[in-house]
């Protein structure tokens, strides 16, 4: 599959938080230890549902795929839905795409690479998830993430940068969606 820098720039959404942690120190004084004791509970997986309306609406707007091209994602956003982080609290982030299929694509395996840099370009996480049941479909999809902020996160501007890669069997390099 061809992935050129600019297939690349399009594909991986940069969403820049602009996020101050207040802290323990705000208005608003978050109980830490109850966050934590759920967040070790708590499934963060994103539940992406398809919009049937939205699907037909793309699918007369959007070329086709290549022969050659087995997915490709020309919608995928991903934007914050709420404002200031907080410690002890999580921030939600609003995801959309339109997935398009080939008929030979039916056992792809679909995955989301999410990481999180700080302002100074530091990767402090990094999260892959599957979502090859979620999309086993072409169509429009959007859904919500929260994103824990743990106690001991420092105070900062941090970068999320998120892939929509498939590959056509386990072991195989995943290839960018264009």
């Amino acid at each position: 599959m061809h992935t050129s820098a600019s297939h690349v720039a399009r594909l991986t959404v940069l969403v820049l938080l602009s996020v101050l942690f207040t802290g323990c120190a705000s208005l608003f004084t978050p109980d830490c230890a109850r966050f934590e004791e759920d967040r070790k509970q708590t499934d963060y997986t994103p539940r992406f549902d398809r919009s049937t309306a939205k699907t037909r609406k793309l699918a007369a707007e959007m070329r086709p795929l290549s022969r050659n091209v087995l997915a490709a994602a020309p919608v995928y956003r991903i934007e914050p839905e709420t404002g200031p982080a907080r410690r002890c609290t999580h921030f939600t982030l609003r995801k959309e795409l339109y997935l398009q299929r080939s008929d030979r694509a039916r056992t792809l395996i679909v995955e989301e690479t999410r990481e999180i840099f700080t302002e100074g370009g530091k990767r402090v996480a990094t999260k892959v998830v599957n979502l090859s049941e979620q999309l086993a479909n072409p169509g429009y999809y959007s859904a919500q993430e929260l994103l824990p902020i743990p106690e001991a996160t420092p105070a900062g501007k941090y970068r999320v940068v998120s892939r929509l890669t498939y590959r056509t069997k386990p072991k195989a390099k995943p290839a960018l969606t264009r």
